[in-house]
């Protein structure tokens, strides 16, 4: 199996190959385009050099044919003939600008224009001198003004003719730069071409070894897999195993739960008989006797029926039992069951959740659990000030908090703080009653309500707890 620095090396060849073959099509389209734009503008010129051509072509052509307009009217003495003497006074030096624009950026072909533009003022000049005097000349200067005309002619001619063939120059500048450009083209696409046979026969090579390295690799693979396979049954079966113990657990819980339960509700009614004195008079010590009994016997049942709730909740046969109440009653009954162990402890005891109406349709009963845990919890760690139930509604939640300032909980305890038989600490069992069980079940039942319970807490400070309830109807379910 290559190990990781040989693969390494592998992948940066093949990335630099990668990139490389990327920069030279890069650089072959680039110079696509370069020869495209090249040819386009090479079109470009060989249309500007006939627009060259056919303005001086229809330019001299329209001078000649206003000579023959003006010797066919001196002849005829026709008028109609006269028409494009006309034309040609208006026509001209729009045609004159055309021309003009056109090689606007060759300086050569510009001073032959100059040029060129007093010849065509003269020529108009003389064919109107002509049209309106000519008949009235002497012979002599008939035949002087008509050499005049064709000298005209021929400089016109001759200076047009000097224009094109400066266009031709640029043109044939033009065709050399294309002959020039072709051939850098050729050989770029010549050395293109190579390259990439190159890169190409390197990556053949490298795939054809990660090919080869590849297949070790499927074979160790297909190893490692087989092996996974294996201990993925074992887990399986641990698993199933693990599923039956606590299934195994959670019955045990709930029979044991039942047996016991059964004898501690006689001790605890036979206890009450006794301390009503129904069987005789007791003294003192034996009224302090049977509160102790009666005490344990009511903490120890608290502890069965947790127990049970959370056994039945575990194997899935706790169930929801839907009504229509209003919250703030069973936070009133929460604080009047609560209220003797906190005056015992000089506690006071506040709720804010007199003034709007809280309507919810929910399992009462495990709403006044969940609360009662929370209260019950709030007095058993706090030494002194009081204790307040709050309640308000955020995005379709009642939120039912219980604030105290008692110990606190640490940060790295609220992780853990709603698992099973768990308390802060060790030391802490030492000192405040409980098993851990009253978190753990007031979260599952709150799951159970479709809500949650969160907490916040600054160590010897005090914690808050909140309650989150669905406002809206739950149906009945057994979770």
């Amino acid at each position: 199996m290559p190990n990781k620095p040989t693969r390494s090396l592998t992948h940066l060849k093949v990335s630099l190959l990668v990139v490389a073959g990327i920069l030279i099509l890069a650089m072959m389209l680039g110079q696509i385009v370069y020869q495209q734009q090249t040819l386009l503008d090479n079109h470009r010129w060989v249309v500007h050099t006939q627009k060259v051509q056919e303005t001086g072509i229809r330019l001299i052509k329209f001078v000649l044919e206003g000579a023959a307009s003006v010797r066919g009217y001196l002849l005829t003495g026709d008028t109609e003939q006269l028409d494009i003497f006309y034309r040609l006074a208006i026509e001209l030096p729009p045609m004159f600008e055309q021309l003009k624009q056109l090689i606007a950026d060759n300086p050569n072909q510009q001073r032959h224009l100059d040029t060129l533009g007093p010849l065509l003022q003269k020529r108009l000049q003389l064919n109107v001198a002509m049209v309106e005097t000519y008949a009235s000349l002497p012979a002599a200067d008939k035949v002087r003004m008509i050499k005049d005309a064709q000298m005209l002619n021929r400089s016109i001619d001759e200076t047009i003719g000097l224009i094109w063939n400066e266009e031709r120059l640029v043109l044939l500048v033009r065709e050399e730069q294309m002959q020039r450009t072709a051939r850098q083209s050729l050989a770029w696409s010549i050395a293109i071409t190579s390259v990439l046979a190159a890169i190409a026969a390197g990556l053949a090579w490298s795939l054809y070894r990660q090919s080869r390295g590849r297949q070790v690799l499927l074979g160790e693979l297909a190893m490692l897999n087989g092996e996974l396979e294996n201990r993925n049954a074992n887990l399986q079966a641990a698993n199933l195993a693990i599923s039956g113990a606590n299934r195994s657990k959670t019955e045990f819980l709930s029979a044991m739960s039942h047996e016991l339960r059964t004898p501690l509700n006689s001790i605890i009614g036979f206890t009450g008989v006794l301390r009503m004195g129904i069987a005789g008079p007791l003294n003192e010590e034996q009224h302090k006797q049977l509160d102790m009994v009666y005490g344990s016997s009511q903490h120890l049942l608290h502890l069965i029926n947790d127990l049970l709730d959370i056994s039945r909740i575990e194997s899935g046969r706790s169930e929801l039992l839907a009504e229509a109440f209003d919250v703030r009653e069973v936070v009133n009954e929460t604080l009047r069951v609560v209220l003797p162990l906190a005056e015992k402890k000089h506690l006071r005891l506040v709720s804010t959740c007199d003034t709007t109406p809280m309507p919810v349709y929910s399992d009462r009963r495990k709403v006044y659990q969940i609360l009662l845990n929370l209260v019950n919890n709030a007095v058993k760690f706090s030494g002194q000030g009081s204790i307040t139930v709050g309640c308000e509604a955020a995005d379709g939640y009642w939120c039912l908090s219980v604030q105290d300032h008692g110990i606190g909980i640490k940060q790295e305890h609220l992780a853990s703080l709603f698992e099973a038989f768990h308390q802060v600490d060790g030391s802490a069992r030492r000192v405040y009653e409980g098993t851990g069980l009253g978190l753990y079940l007031s979260k599952k039942l709150a799951d159970m309500l479709g809500g949650d319970i969160s907490v916040s807490s600054e160590y010897g400070k005090g914690s808050r707890f909140c309650f989150r309830l669905p406002q809206n109807p739950i149906e009945e379910k057994t979770s």
